[in-house]
């Protein structure tokens, strides 16, 4: 999961980066400014449809309408999908990204931008809000920022803070790798990619499916894997490791276990 060539125009990404610490704080303040109040009550208004929401995104990330076209296309999905993600609808959503390129899928901005085409297409759900956690009491976003009640302004917060995770991640607080754990259609990206690795990876002996790849990798802690897997194991990304990770878990029938990634990790 290491990018080596740009994939989202430097300005873009110099947009989407000062957009998302405009919105969100490291670790939210019990009296939040009223401007940043007010910012967040722009950003969730908007996702109470869909069209408010694409143009909105396209306006704070400066996103050029040829850039927005080159997203992937992806089929309809409904508010129950994105909320629970079945294992048939990340394999159905995997299958259908499986030509997109990882350094491309490493960018947070990047998933932002495919967001934008996939709500102009009506991909999601209208209104949006449900399907990314993101509905509060209208009331709170028609209210005054400078006298919100602490309870309203930690609520908006919390619904920010799910927009975005779900829409493609927050880089600059829960680290670049977690685009592959926080939003629904990306992590399913991940998951199907490199259960298909794994898979590819392994004997014919072992007779290990992609498919069966991936429900071993939704039975373990996903977070978990992806995070020490970037930052303690970085080789049990190669197809041959993730494919006798699969392997132990599968025998172990518990997932994928930090046992099985120190094992692994030392025969690579």
């Amino acid at each position: 999961m290491t990018a080596n060539r740009q994939t989202v125009p430097e300005q873009v990404e110099r947009s989407f980066s000062a957009w998302q610490q405009s919105l969100v704080e490291q670790k939210r303040s019990k009296n939040p400014a009223p401007a940043l109040i007010a910012r967040q009550q722009k950003l969730v208004a908007a996702a109470t449809s869909s069209d408010g929401l694409a143009s909105y995104l396209r306006q704070r990330l400066s996103v050029e309408p040829e850039l927005i076209a080159e997203a992937p296309p992806l089929q309809a999905v409904t508010a129950d999908e994105m909320l629970n993600t079945p294992l048939e609808w990340e394999l159905h959503v995997g299958s259908q990204l499986r030509e997109v390129e990882p350094q491309h899928a490493l960018s947070s901005a990047w998933w932002y931008i495919c967001h934008i085409a996939w709500l102009r297409a009506d991909v999601f759900p209208n209104p949006p809000d449900i399907a990314f956690n993101a509905r509060v009491n209208p009331r709170i976003l028609s209210s005054d920022p400078a006298t919100m009640p602490s309870t309203a302004s930690e609520t908006l917060d919390k619904a920010t803070r799910n927009l975005l995770r779900r829409l493609g991640g927050l880089p600059h607080i829960r680290r670049l790798y977690r685009v592959a754990e926080d939003p629904p259609v990306p992590r399913a990206y991940w998951r199907h990619r490199l259960a298909s690795d794994a898979a590819a990876g392994a004997p014919a002996s072992a007779g290990l499916t992609a498919d069966e790849c991936h429900r071993i990798l939704r039975l373990s802690s996903w977070g978990h894997f992806i995070e020490r897997s970037q930052q303690t194991y970085s080789s049990l990304l190669s197809p041959r490791a993730l494919a006798a990770v699969c392997a132990a878990a599968e025998s172990s029938r518990r997932g994928v276990r930090d046992e099985h990634l120190q094992l692994i990790a030392q025969r690579c």
